[in-house]
């Protein structure tokens, strides 16, 4: 399952979509740095899994996908692998609506393909020794 209903989220979860990623990983982090520059409205909020919230939202989400995918938090769904990329790009502005054209690829193919590249991220990109924060949690 790529999204799940979640009636008791915490307020601020609902304010602002959440990113829950790998803060040692350089792809990563590369990623959030990405958004961070193409999020002009301000809209996304980064929590690193490392930290007592990512792994709290982590734990809440039981799924076997987890340390392996980057997980959204919006508005009262988690959304995994290549439905967050997907999810998240398609909200950083018109210009990123078309990769929702991803989605008439089959999930699990899309997820096949998410899954290599996730397991493979330390060795393809590195890894790094402290844990890349941004300065805007949720």
């Amino acid at each position: 399952m790529s999204h799940i209903s979640l009636p008791d989220l915490k307020k601020g979860f609902n304010e602002h979509p959440t990113i829950v990623y790998d803060g040692v990983c350089m792809l990563c982090s590369r990623w959030v740095q990405f958004i961070v520059r193409n999020d002009k409205r301000g809209l996304f909020r980064f929590i690193p899994m490392q930290s007592e919230k990512g792994k709290s939202l982590l734990l809440s989400a039981t799924t076997e996908k987890l340390p392996d995918a980057v997980l959204l938090v919006a508005e009262g769904r988690y959304y995994f692998a290549s439905d967050a990329a997907i999810e998240v790009l398609s909200r950083l502005g018109w210009q990123w609506r078309w990769v929702l054209l991803m989605k008439i690829f089959p999930r699990i193919l899309r997820d096949v393909i998410y899954s290599i590249i996730a397991r493979n991220r330390y060795r393809w990109f590195g890894k790094s020794d402290i844990c890349m924060l941004v300065d805007h949690e949720g």
